[in-house]
């Protein structure tokens, strides 16, 4: 299976798939107020159609770290640690159920409606 796969110094984190119904993505970010104490942090994540998924985080980098990202054909990749709910997502299909609700509604409600009133 084609994966991405996120090393350090050396040491494999995590190994994630790549699939056609999965974006699978690597984020990294340093910042620093200083020379003495700079902040990195690195996160190997993903998207599916209800999920944002992590197989790896961490905020803590050292300035000489190495970071390695890899395509490789792997047979194993990782469960992902972390795996939650997307709420906007959620509410765009929320919405798009009352669209069809409604749009049913209107339209049989000739059908049911008792025209006494």
């Amino acid at each position: 299976m084609r994966s991405l796969q996120l090393s350090i110094s050396g040491d494999i984190k995590a190994t994630a798939p790549l699939k056609d119904e999965l974006l699978t993505f690597t984020m990294i970010c340093g910042e620093s107020d200083d020379d003495e104490s700079p902040v990195q942090h690195i996160r190997l994540g993903g998207i599916d159609d209800d999920h944002h998924l992590e197989w790896f985080a961490a905020h803590d980098l050292t300035r000489d770290a190495e970071i390695r990202i890899s395509f490789v054909d792997s047979d194993v990749v990782d469960a992902p640690t972390r795996r939650s709910r997307d709420r906007l997502a959620e509410a765009s299909k929320d919405r798009e159920r009352y669209e069809d609700a409604k749009r049913i509604y209107f339209a049989l409600r000739g059908e049911y409606e008792d025209d006494s009133r």
